[in-house]
């Protein structure tokens, strides 16, 4: 069984600058739901009122980014399979696309926001001086090796994740503030 798709369409194109939109509505979905059944479930696990604590928040955050950004490299090497088995490695106008990645490209875009952002386009510009013009990051995509950022971000979130698990056991919660 084969998960990829080919399509060439120019019946409907999501322009870029919309799917930041996406990032409102996201937060109005789940902030309910995180509310309403996360909370409630870790309060009755943990018998802290906030459920888990601010440190184990922001360490699942970087332990989801690092599963993204894995995720994202994998979906990326299939594309790029995919584009070699049908001959359109040199065709930058060929769109290639593995099905199952639309729900998770948009989420991963909408994760690169604010300061990462900045810092993506940084570490953009270094790697396109040193892997030079058809290197990781190509104008013609199926030439490109995105996926090697992907890892390159996954293995720099993975080792944020042990600094910060490193600075977090060292951390003191002031009496009554542990959220």
């Amino acid at each position: 069984m084969r998960a990829c798709n080919i399509q060439s369409t120019n019946s409907f194109d999501i322009p870029a600058a919309t799917l930041l939109s996406f990032i409102g509505l996201s937060a109005i979905i789940l902030i309910p739901i995180y509310d309403t059944i996360f909370v409630p479930l870790t309060r009755a696990i943990t018998k802290r009122p906030s459920g888990i604590t601010m440190l184990q928040r922001i360490g699942t955050g970087i332990a989801i980014s690092v599963v993204s950004m894995v995720v994202a490299a994998i979906v990326e090497t299939k594309r790029l399979e995919v584009a070699r088995e049908y001959g359109l490695v040199d065709d930058p106008s060929a769109i290639v696309s593995v099905g199952w990645s639309r729900s998770i490209g948009l989420a991963l875009y909408l994760s690169v926001i604010g300061i990462g952002s900045f810092l993506s386009s940084f570490l953009i510009s270094i790697l396109q001086k040193m892997t030079g013009g058809n290197g990781w990051i190509s104008d013609n995509m199926n030439r490109g090796h995105i996926d090697y950022f992907y890892y390159l971000l996954a293995g720099i979130s993975a080792g944020a994740f042990v600094i910060y698990i490193y600075a977090a056991k060292s951390y003191v919660y002031n009496r009554g503030t542990a959220l």
